[in-house]
């Protein structure tokens, strides 16, 4: 839009209007050269514009922190959510490697556990910490390994002429490992089996880090 210059020669003064705006100018100015009041007038425009310059620049740097705060907000929205991830996967490794370590613990236990009996056979405390379990009962049937039974027969150890043992069955059963038994009776059973051992150890680690998580 071109600008619009009107001049009212109305009372002492002459009003310039400028777009809406008016701009006073006295009559002595208006009586004066034609260049000086151009001058006049020249620096009116000159002020108008740097207002709204001014005004501009302001309210571009309002927009552009509004914008920047915006942004800002929405990058820590971004970093919590990512942060919130981390923290959630962090814990679910923590319990991850709990398992892991049990395990493995487990298995190297298994492994040391074999290698003893492998070296020297835990028959006899294993019968006798079986048979602390099932006193009372009337009819009892023990199984263990062909290898232990022979060893049991031996001078050496002689178990199974205890009075204790007397009474008691045995069976040679070549499906359990050597160093374990399984016990059967009118009362109830007692697995003592290496195997069914671990596994109840395990069984409990595995509840106590449950207990832990909940």
């Amino acid at each position: 839009m071109s600008d619009v210059v009107k001049l009212s020669l109305r009372g002492s003064a002459v009003k310039v209007k400028f777009n809406s705006d008016f701009v006073t100018v006295p009559e002595e100015m208006a009586e004066a050269e034609p260049a000086k009041e151009e001058d006049y007038i020249q620096l009116q425009f000159q002020n108008y514009y740097e207002k709204g310059f001014a005004d501009a620049q302001r309210q571009t740097k309002q927009e552009l922190e509004k914008e920047y705060t915006q942004r800002l907000l929405e990058r820590t929205e971004d970093f919590n959510r990512i942060l919130s991830s981390v923290e959630n996967s962090l814990s679910d490794y923590e319990e991850s490697f709990d398992r892991i370590v049990t395990s493995v613990a487990i298995a190297i236990a298994e492994k040391i556990v074999r290698h003893e009996i492998s070296q020297e056979s835990t028959i006899s405390s294993a019968l006798r910490e079986s048979v602390k379990k099932i006193l009372g009962a009337n009819e009892v049937m023990i199984k263990l390994n062909p290898g232990d039974y022979s060893l049991l027969h031996s001078e050496e150890h002689g178990i199974l002429f205890e009075e204790s043992f007397s009474k008691i069955k045995f069976e040679q059963d070549d499906k359990i490992e050597p160093g374990g038994c399984v016990v059967e009776t009118d009362i109830g059973n007692v697995d003592s089996r290496i195997a069914t051992q671990l596994s109840e150890i395990k069984k409990h680690l595995d509840n106590h880090f449950n207990n832990q998580v909940t």
